[in-house]
Order: C-alpha cells, then sequence, then structure tokens
C-alpha cells in the first residue's frame, strides 16, 4: 500500500499495484517463452495480452491523477 495516498484514493493504489505486479508477470512470462513464442506463432497472442495489462494500467493511473 502507498502509505503517502489519501484513504479514498487507497484502493486506487491497490488496483494500480495489483494491475503492475500483472503487467511485471505478463512481461516475465514473455521473456521466458520467447523461443516458444515465436516458434509456435505466439507473438500476436502475447501482444494481446500485454497490450490488455498495459491498458488497464493506464486506465488506473488517469483515475489515479
Amino acid at each position: 500500500l502507498n502509505p503517502i495516498a489519501p484513504p479514498k484514493r487507497q484502493p486506487f493504489s491497490v488496483s494500480l499495484q495489483e494491475t503492475m505486479g500483472s503487467v511485471t508477470h505478463v512481461l516475465q512470462e514473455s521473456i521466458d517463452g520467447h523461443k516458444v513464442g515465436r516458434s509456435f506463432g505466439g507473438q500476436k497472442y502475447e501482444r494481446q495480452r500485454f497490450d490488455n495489462v498495459a491498458n488497464r494500467v493506464r486506465q488506473l493511473e488517469v483515475k489515479f491523477a
């Protein structure tokens, strides 16, 4: 939790931290599976997956601002 965030913004802070964790998870899986994804044509799927998570982070950042 962000101790600096005002109490009414803490739910956004928690959501943002969880979503950033999702970004990290998706990136780590993409890095770990890069060779497998390339060999089976999974680039488009992984790109869409990352774009979805990144868009969620952007939406939360706008709400938090």
